[in-house]
């Protein structure tokens, strides 16, 4: 069934004003219209809202800015901190040179700021570095007026994010193969470093010690030690290099607090996406990347423009367009963050699978990811029209991917057997192997050389043969290995025995092990979420105490027998599994969604269930929501009575 996803306008909702700060440089006021938006889904199941705020001056580009917020630039080098959730512009301002490099970040005290690099007067040949305080309404001052490596042609800056000094920049030429020194600057003090193996690109790890290197011309990329010049680590990168930098882009996840240690590549030229996880702890390293295809990418564009690609903070999406094309390729990583089993590895391992994609109503120009009010998600997704008049906000892009996990029937899962045949086994086995730790690549049913050497890797890990190969030894510890996954097995056994004995005196006859059931496509090796799903933090226990007493209310003085379908849902996993409609009450692990066990008319027993819980409420048993989710009856202890439908 398709999921593409048509974008239809329905109804213009308000004009909005500008609202302009003080601040130093000439302030251009750039009015905002307000658009509502709905997201239709052809396959009927998702229903999502969405905003398009037209902008009265085009923009060129998009940065993610502070407090919900972007930073829309344009040709004539102005820019306006436009708010995502109401499309005002707070503030905005003329740069006094035009931008070489752009970059806005976040300083250990939560400033924001705007890195930019600019030439200078032309008589001099130097390439000046500004700090703009957007925070303050975009106060200007200049860190270095001659930033540049001497050489430099076409210099770029990246700011070192979390050194002490707060101003911290590194400035490289991005010409391949020129000079042989990069630009250090902290405090307005400068100091040129040689470059062991120069860059053609430095991205932020979650290291002020560290940059991730990119050598195109060299098909490799390397852990660069900024003070020293020298490259820590070394991976030779497939499909890394290009003709064309428009068939070349990148997105650092969390770049504006420096990164969380993972890269994204995509490059439409060698049709590759690569995941990149960097380690900067005691021995800093390179994982081994990750890979899937991008057949055809350079298809799906009019103008063959710029790629383009983004990513929310967990990798549970990865969109890649490009510039004058609607439509977006939609990837999620796979892997074992969530996981604390023995023989899970938690570096670099995992794999990438590719979702159906999404079509825009418009072309796009750019996009970005920024914070969102909602906690509950990862990153909001903001897409800049083609011809710059517009952005579209979508505060979470995985409502548009999948039905609600109560929507469906638990299925059977298949054990793992010695014969491993055609892709759908092969799919199973990847998606296994990835949510253990074990680098497959891409999660495409193609039983490849990569698939082999992870199947080997699990062999050595578990004492069976390493033959790269399923046989019944490597099948059995398969299958005990999914059946760990699938009883709370994600979490340590002492802190699974802490629970049952804190719920034990709380709430006396309840079996605490059944409010930790971790989700049907959790324990489901055919789930895309198969495995992302981990137990709630010792901080949350206090708050699933009222749901277990509304739980023995209706088994003991009710007469109902109960099946908990779901509950605690890690961000990553309600993402995934619930069409990114994560939903608080089940993060706060006070959110349940039951069902009645002892019918087979799952409808009629929702209805008693419903009935009895509302008279559970309306007697001041609990207070919270109630409402259908899928077949399945919503209850949670919000603390305020409401009708939640569908939940």
């Amino acid at each position: 069934m398709s999921e593409n996803i048509i974008f239809r306008l329905l109804n213009v909702a308000l004009l909005g004003r500008s609202i302009i700060l003080s601040g130093k440089g000439l302030f251009v006021t750039w009015s905002v219209f307000v658009v509502a938006t709905q997201v239709f889904a052809l396959d009927n199941v998702t229903v999502s809202a969405s905003t398009k705020f037209m902008l009265s001056s085009p923009a060129d580009r998009i940065l993610p800015g502070p407090n919900h917020g972007v930073l829309a630039i344009n040709g004539k080098n102005q820019i306006a901190l436009v708010d995502v959730e109401t499309g005002l512009t707070r503030a905005s301002t003329l740069l006094p040179f035009a931008p070489l490099s752009l970059t806005s970040f976040r300083d250990s005290g939560g400033s924001w700021h705007l890195s930019v690099l600019s030439r200078g007067l032309e008589a001099t040949g130097q390439f000046r570095l500004d700090a703009i305080d957007i925070t303050e309404g975009f106060r200007t001052h200049t860190i270095n007026e001659d930033a540049a490596p001497p050489g430099s042609q076409d210099p770029r800056a990246r700011p070192i994010v979390g050194d002490g000094s707060g101003d911290a920049t590194v400035v490289w030429d991005h010409e391949q193969q020129r000079g042989t020194s990069y630009r250090v600057t902290r405090s307005k003090e400068s100091t040129d470093i040689v470059a062991k193996q120069y860059p053609y690109e430095l991205l932020n790890v979650a290291s002020n010690q560290y940059m991730l290197a990119l050598h195109p011309s060299e098909s490799g990329v390397s852990l660069l030690n900024l003070e020293g010049g020298y490259p820590e680590d070394q991976v030779f990168l497939e499909g890394l290099s290009f003709l064309d930098p428009a068939h070349f882009a990148f997105f650092v996840p969390d770049d504006t607090s420096g990164g969380t240690g993972e890269v994204v590549i995509a490059n439409s030229e060698t049709e590759l996406l690569t995941l990149l996880s960097v380690e900067t702890g005691r021995i800093p390293r390179i994982a081994s990347p990750i890979q899937i295809s991008l057949r055809n990418m350079r298809t799906d564009h009019s103008d063959n423009g710029q790629l383009l690609v983004a990513a929310d903070r967990n990798l549970t999406l990865i969109v890649v367009g490009a510039r004058g094309s609607k439509r977006l390729r939609v990837f999620r990583r796979i892997g074992s963050n969530s996981l604390d089993l023995p023989n899970v590895r938690k570096m670099g391992g995992g794999g990438l699978e590719e979702a159906s994609p999404i079509v825009l109503e418009q072309p796009i120009r750019d996009l970005t990811v920024t914070d969102g009010q909602n906690q509950s998600t990862s990153g909001v997704f903001v897409f800049l029209s083609y011809d710059g008049d517009s952005l579209t906000v979508i505060p979470d892009l995985g409502k548009l991917r999948a039905r609600k996990e109560s929507d469906r029937e638990p299925p059977l899962r298949q054990e793992f057997s010695s014969k491993v045949s055609g892709p759908a086994d092969t799919s199973r086995l990847q998606r296994v192997l990835a949510a253990l730790g074990y680098s497959v690549g891409a999660v495409d049913g193609n039983f490849g050389a990569t698939t082999a050497a992870a199947v080997r890797a699990f062999q050595i890990d578990n004492n069976v043969g390493a033959t790269g190969t399923i046989d019944e030894k490597t099948a059995e510890a398969l299958n005990v290995s999914v059946s760990r996954i699938t009883k709370q097995g994600s979490a340590l056994a002492s802190e699974i025995d802490d629970y049952r004995t804190f719920l034990s005196a709380r709430v006396p006859g309840i079996n605490a092990d059944r409010l930790l059931t971790l989700g049907v496509s959790h324990g489901n090796p055919e789930s895309t979420c198969f495995g992302q799903n981990s137990l709630p933090s010792r901080d949350l226990w206090e708050n699933s105490v009222g749901f277990a007493r509304i739980l023995r209310y209706l088994e003991q003085e009710k007469g109902f027998k109960i099946d908990i379908v779901s509950g605690y849902r890690s961000l990553t996993y309600g993402r995934c599994s619930s069409g990114g409609d994560v939903g608080s009450n089940h993060m706060n692990f006070q959110g349940f969604d039951i069902r009645v066990a002892d019918t087979k008319d799952l409808d009629e027993g929702a209805r008693r269930l419903i009935q009895t819980l509302r008279e559970m409420r309306a007697a001041g048993v609990f207070s919270g929501g109630v409402g259908m989710s899928g077949r399945s009856v919503h209850v949670d202890t919000r603390g305020t009575n409401v009708e939640c439908g569908p939940c």
